[in-house]
């Protein structure tokens, strides 16, 4: 307990080195926790786009080598009824974990209304799965401003692209109703009329020009069908995602079935992409914020050894060993690392909490539309980093103080109070 005393009184005494290192150390760890509150608002807002909007789920399950042959060729790598019933029964033991199950079927096909033809790219879905989509939770509170622009359609849903080739706006004035052409599984033509009666979006640039939604009972009549793509599993629990995979591939027929998370190359390549960019800058502001923290901490020490020289060569004297010294430095520059970390974390909590009320518009790269620039506040966070900090700077601590106090006790009474 003295030696607290005394590390708080040393501080005080060199309050200007003091002040001027716990600045340096709170503008820094300050500096980390809104990076990664942003990286995770980040994480957050794009795995949600990849798994609602773009209908992934948290994984997928396809017929082996369906993802990279399926358009090739469809009746050897559509999953069929038995392999769905398959995939049904074993899932059903996992109901407890699993909110929604869709089985998902798309094709490309042509759009026709009046003198308007349209190339599309047409996903096809369950009944009720798109009230399910427009109104999860994980859209509300990740990306209200993609979320409020979807509609809640069991028939065919355009972007908003799409219906301005159209020369129309939605929601309609009137009922139209289009006709959608495409080929059958076995390479003939075919067409159905339906009615449009959704918007919906992507979250993608790239694919807003051509994504069409409806229902999979329509898509299947119109490809002479009963087959799907993929079977696309949601979670209640992102994180339970890879440990339910290995579980339900160890359960299904060997070598037959594969499946893909929503964070892998394979399927999940706008969220992959997206992540790795933001971790490479990332990674490289959070270098440059710990060595700027490191540095401040071995000058602290550095400069605080020099000017107590011979006021360590007292204490050895007088019977403390090295350890008792050297302890009493490392505690002096821990007291101020976690004083900063409580200063940095009130900091933290009241920038995220302005920037997040100002809801700034930010589109990202490649989004087909706007979200709100937010700063995610976890105690995980800060819990985190506070012990790499404090790891850091007691490593630093130890080894600024280990060559000084090596010196002999005549040396160190000598010593004008150079760092040899």
């Amino acid at each position: 307990m003295i030696f607290l005393k005394w590390s708080f009184l040393n501080l005080y005494r060199n309050k200007r080195r003091s002040w001027t290192t716990g600045l340096a150390l709170v503008f820094g760890f300050t500096g980390m926790l809104v990076l990664s509150g942003y990286i995770m608002a980040v994480d957050r807002a794009i795995r949600s786009q990849t798994i609602y909007l773009n209908h992934l789920g948290n994984f997928s399950i396809y017929k082996k080598g369906a993802v990279k042959e399926l358009y090739r060729d469809p009746q050897k790598y559509l999953l069929n009824k038995q392999d769905q019933e398959l995939i049904a029964k074993t899932l059903n033991e996992f109901q407890n974990k699993i909110e929604f199950v869709a089985p998902i079927l798309s094709s490309f096909a042509l759009l026709s209304s009046g003198d308007k033809n349209l190339p599309l790219f047409i996903q096809a879905y369950p009944k009720g799965f798109s009230a399910y989509i427009a109104n999860h939770k994980e859209l509300k509170e990740n990306i209200p401003t993609l979320q409020s622009q979807l509609t809640v359609s069991d028939g065919v849903s355009l972007t908003s692209n799409l219906y301005n080739m159209l020369g129309q706006t939605f929601p309609l004035k009137e009922k139209i109703e289009v006709q959608i052409l495409g080929k059958t599984l076995d390479g003939y033509f075919n067409g159905i009329t339906e009615e449009l009666t959704g918007k919906h979006l992507t979250g993608m640039v790239f694919s807003e020009d051509i994504s069409a939604k409806m229902s999979l009972e329509k898509l299947q009549e119109l490809m002479a069908t009963d087959k799907v793509n993929n079977l696309a599993v949601f979670l209640n629990d992102v994180d339970e995602t890879q440990s339910l995979i290995k579980t339900i591939l160890s359960e299904l027929p060997k070598g037959k079935y594969e499946i893909f998370a929503y964070d892998s190359d394979e399927i999940g390549f706008y969220y992959t992409g997206t992540m790795s960019f933001v971790m490479s800058i990332g990674i490289f502001f959070y270098v440059l914020i710990t060595l700027a923290s490191v540095l401040s901490i071995i000058n602290t020490l550095t400069m605080s050894i020099n000017e107590r020289t011979k006021e360590i060569g007292t204490l050895r004297s007088i019977g403390f060993t090295t350890t008792h010294i050297s302890r009493l430095f490392t505690l002096e520059v821990l007291v101020l690392t976690i004083g900063s970390i409580v200063v940095s974390s009130i900091c933290y909590l009241i920038v995220s909490k302005i920037i997040n009320s100002l809801e700034i518009p930010f589109e990202p790269a490649g989004s087909s539309s706007y979200v709100y620039f937010t700063i995610v506040t976890s105690f995980k966070i800060a819990i985190i980093h506070a012990g790499a900090l404090i790891l850091i700077t007691f490593i630093t601590s130890y080894l600024s103080c280990k060559k000084k106090m090596n010196f002999k006790i005549a040396e160190l009474l000598n010593e004008q109070g150079v760092f040899k």
